[in-house]
């Protein structure tokens, strides 16, 4: 059996994460994490399972709200471990490698369990007020209890903050998702059809169905978390009556590299890989360009530009950043290979110059561009 669902119905008896990168069995390394208990290796391409044994089990039965204190401290480990390693955000935690399957080479890292505690002091659990009322929910078991909240209820309003989302069911309290980067949304016309993949949630009418699947988040907000979620979040070149200048001044003091600073949503929200990359390009600025190197004038016309391009995608319903002369069709409908100028063309000549796109790791993630458009001068690392 090369997968195995250790847990019991109901109890959480260990923190669980998917590295889907090569090396991921060092992730914890890098990231300055604890040893985990196990390290699952999938010796084909390097990916690999971390299992952080708890020592006490967490009850996950959100049914009885005298449990629900040690289920959102759990809740709020597991995001921020899962922000640490770069895990992937769509794995349920439900099951993992089986360690003694031959298919996987088991390295054991630590023989005693952990409590939750311990596990905490490795991480920043965000603002006090997070830490001690974090959202609602572990991993995937959030659903039952969500639903439980807001079933049968009217959906009054929806509002986004950065990449956050708030839906509004008149109850002082919001669901909040947040997508990271496989959460997407589907809806048709009614009947409901089967339910399918990693379904999150599920709103519908009489006429019409909407659904979420693979969000990195889905929790319940009270008032008082949504404000504290305004104020960690920084301005949005979206919302015309921002401050650029509110972002400006955490980026001209640091000496972090732009391209890790314009994904930092406490600077600036709602900038994702796609947006960072062209962005930079558009400019002509080296993702590794120190914050602290750009100057006022520079800012406020990437701001502009974001703004511009994040209004069109709102409003397409789709991303592209290419102008009509860089096409290589440059009439009628964008084609999906030429929506974008560096991003994931890694290899392909750029439109302006043709040199070949590079691609490098920045911040956990990739990131793209041009080496003769976008030179290295000064770089932060």
């Amino acid at each position: 059996m090369a997968e195995i669902a250790p847990d019991p119905p109901g109890w959480l008896t260990a923190l669980r994460f998917d590295i889907d990168t090569e090396g991921g069995g060092a992730a914890w390394i890098e990231a300055e994490l604890p040893a985990p208990n196990l390290v699952i290796v999938n010796p084909r391409n390097g990916h690999a399972h971390l299992v952080y044994l708890l020592g006490a089990w967490v009850q996950t039965d959100c049914s009885d709200p005298r449990r629900l204190k040690v289920v959102r401290y759990a809740a709020a480990i597991e995001r921020a471990y899962n922000a640490a390693l770069g895990a992937d955000p769509a794995y349920t935690g439900r099951f993992h490698h089986n360690p003694l399957s031959d298919a996987y080479v088991t390295k054991i890292g630590r023989d005693a369990p952990y409590s939750l505690d311990e596990l905490a002091r490795y991480v920043d659990l965000y603002e006090p007020a997070l830490k001690k009322n974090p959202p609602i929910g572990i991993g995937r078991n959030v659903e039952t209890f969500v639903a439980a909240l807001i079933d049968g209820k009217t959906l009054r309003g929806i509002e986004a903050i950065g990449k956050h989302l708030l839906y509004d069911f008149g109850l002082d309290r919001f669901l909040h998702v947040h997508l990271g980067r496989f959460g997407n949304f589907e809806d048709g016309p009614m009947p409901l059809p089967e339910p399918r993949g990693v379904l999150r949630f599920r709103l519908y009418t009489a006429t019409h169905w909407f659904e979420l699947r693979g969000a990195i988040a889905i929790e319940m907000f009270d008032a008082s978390m949504r404000q504290l979620l305004e104020t960690r979040i920084g301005p949005s070149p979206l919302d015309e009556a921002a401050d650029p200048l509110l972002a400006y001044g955490k980026i001209v003091t640091s000496r972090a590299p732009i391209g890790m600073l314009l994904m930092d949503q406490s600077v600036v929200a709602g900038i994702g890989n796609i947006y960072r990359s062209e962005i930079l390009f558009l400019h002509r600025l080296h993702p590794r360009t120190p914050g602290s190197a750009l100057t006022k004038q520079t800012w406020r016309a990437l701001w502009k530009d974001l703004g511009t391009l994040m209004r069109d995608a709102t409003l397409s319903g789709r991303i592209v950043t290419t102008a009509a002369r860089d096409r290589e069709k440059p009439s009628g409908a964008v084609r999906r290979s030429d929506r974008f100028y560096v991003y994931r063309r890694d290899g392909l000549p750029c439109r302006w110059c043709g040199t070949p796109v590079v691609t490098g790791t920045l911040g956990n993630r990739n990131v793209f561009w041009c080496s003769r458009d976008q030179v290295e001068t000064n770089s932060a690392l």
